[in-house]
């Protein structure tokens, strides 16, 4: 029914050794339903694009773990501090490789910060 995201300690490989099992989000496996929980004035919203704020962000979070995990990737973040987040990284090719999530045309202030800083 849900898949787990746990937080990085630090984003090296391998993830999994760097996951830290207390902090985690959960995501819904179908995000589909996750938003016909919302109800149908939800629904709608997301089918003409007019869905705001937070569940907006959640929705795209939601569908893009959805498709990572179908690509059989395991779900991992980064939140070092209380402002800066990276919904997403994973393994490939030997690489870490940061995701992030944004549900509009906004700056990317957690993956500057993160290539200042790892890569």
């Amino acid at each position: 029914m849900v898949q787990v995201c746990y937080n990085l300690n630090e984003p090296y490989l391998p993830l999994k050794a760097n996951a830290n099992g207390d902090q985690f989000k959960l995501y819904i496996n179908d995000t589909g339903l996750l938003c016909c929980s919302y109800g149908f004035e939800t629904k709608l919203a997301v089918l003409n694009d007019t869905i705001t704020g937070n569940a907006r962000v959640g929705i795209y979070e939601n569908a893009i773990s959805e498709c990572l995990i179908k690509r059989g990737y395991s779900l991992y973040y980064y939140k070092p501090d209380s402002v800066h987040e990276i919904e997403f990284f994973i393994e490939r090719s030997g690489a870490v490789i940061p995701i992030e999530v944004k549900a509009g045309n906004r700056s990317t202030p957690s993956l500057n910060q993160y290539i200042a800083r790892y890569l």
